[in-house]
């Protein structure tokens, strides 16, 4: 995994990475030429995969780090940084 980038991040909204949530991380980073994964606590999960975002258990206050690496590595960080941020598009 050489040039990989790294985000540290806190999962704000209230019900943390949910099937909804982690669905919308999947679906976009689907669509980069990158792949990642998100690590929580002594746990990491394939940012493609809805089933390993899930088993994260990562609720409300979670602190992730954010894994990418590939040609549209940034492109996709900085996408995931924003969608996270938001709060995945949810109201609290």
């Amino acid at each position: 995994m050489d040039g990989f980038l790294e985000r540290d991040l806190v999962i704000a909204n209230a019900k943390g990475l949910h099937a909804r949530a982690a669905a919308r991380v999947a679906v976009l980073a689907e669509g980069y030429d990158a792949r990642g994964v998100l690590f929580f606590e002594n746990e990491e999960a394939d940012i493609r995969s809805i089933l390993d975002l899930l088993t994260l258990g990562a609720a409300q206050g979670a602190q992730v780090r954010l894994r990418v690496w590939g040609a549209q590595a940034m492109e996709l960080a900085e996408a995931l940084v924003a969608l996270i941020r938001a709060k995945f598009g949810e109201e609290d």
